[in-house]
């Protein structure tokens, strides 16, 4: 759902628990002359998740073109739906994240351009979540 600004969490048998929207307009409008999404004007959505017995994590991606740039925020909500804590990463963050809850922290991929190596770089980085 990495356009939508919502989530919906099933059990292992299909049941549907909980949908999570985090926007007024959480599903994009879609283009009547191409039948693609508009997303011209940016974009929220969510790119993983990682469930706990308590908690569900989600990472979210906000998409701004017009500050051409991208924001992530790790959320964390009980089963209920309710929001524990957000966080918001300053780095550029991508690709999958493991949450430790014993030692509150979260590892994730950070990724960046080292200008001294001319090349894109990845680093598994981690980060505390008190």
């Amino acid at each position: 759902m990495y356009f939508f600004d919502l989530i919906h969490v099933y059990d292992l048998e299909g049941k549907h628990i909980q949908t999570f929207k985090f926007s007024e307009k959480c599903i994009p409008d879609v283009n009547k002359n191409t039948k693609m999404l508009a997303l011209d004007n940016g974009y929220s959505g969510f790119t993983r998740c990682f469930p706990t017995e308590k908690y569900c994590y989600l990472l979210r991606m906000i998409v701004s073109p017009m500050a051409e740039k991208t924001e992530s925020m790790l959320i964390q909500t009980d089963w209920n739906g309710n929001m524990i804590n957000s966080y918001r990463f300053v780095d550029n963050v991508s690709g999958q994240f493991y949450i430790d809850e014993n030692a509150h922290k979260v590892y994730i991929i950070r990724n960046e351009w080292d200008a001294d190596i001319n090349e894109e770089v990845f680093d598994i980085v981690s980060f505390n979540l008190k």
